[in-house]
C-alpha cells in the first residue's frame, strides 16, 4: 500500500493524507463554535438577570429552556431530516456506485420515512394539544 501511494503524484498523495486530517478539524471546529456560541449566550442571559435583580425586577425566562420552544419546531426538524435521508437513500439505492451493499440506500431510505412519520406525529400531537375543544 505504502509504494502506491508513493508512486502516486503529489497532488493525490496530500489529498489521501489531508482527508482525516479536515474531517476532524471540521469536527473540531464545529464543536468549538457551538460551544462558544452557547457560552456567549449563557453570558448574556446573566448579565440580563443580575440587571433585572439589581432593578428589583422578575428574572426573565430563559428562551432556550424545553417549557419556552416550539414544539412545531421539532416537527419541522423531524420533516427536514426526513426528506434529507429519504433523498440521499433513493440516490444511493439508484445511482450509487457498484461497491456498495444494495440493502444501504434502502436502509438510509427507511430510517428517512421513520423520521418523516415521527414529524407527523408530532405535528398531529402538538396540533392535538394546541385544540379549544380537546382543554374542555
Amino acid at each position: 500500500m505504502n509504494e502506491l501511494i508513493q508512486s502516486l503524484p503529489l497532488a493525490v498523495a496530500i489529498d489521501h493524507n489531508l482527508v482525516p486530517i479536515s474531517l476532524f478539524a471540521a469536527i473540531a471546529a464545529i464543536v468549538f463554535f457551538s460551544l462558544n456560541y452557547k457560552n456567549q449566550r449563557d453570558r448574556m442571559w446573566h448579565e440580563t438577570a443580575r440587571i433585572a435583580l439589581e432593578k428589583g425586577q422578575p428574572i426573565p425566562p430563559r428562551s432556550d429552556e424545553p417549557a419556552h420552544r416550539d414544539p412545531r419546531l421539532k416537527a419541522l426538524g423531524l420533516f427536514i431530516a426526513g426528506t434529507t435521508q429519504l433523498g440521499v437513500g433513493t440516490a444511493m439505492h439508484f445511482f450509487g456506485r457498484p461497491h456498495l451493499p444494495a440493502f444501504i440506500g434502502p436502509m438510509i431510505g427507511f430510517s428517512g420515512v421513520a423520521l418523516l412519520l415521527s414529524g407527523m406525529l408530532a405535528l398531529f400531537l402538538t396540533r392535538k394539544n394546541d385544540d379549544p375543544a380537546s382543554k374542555s
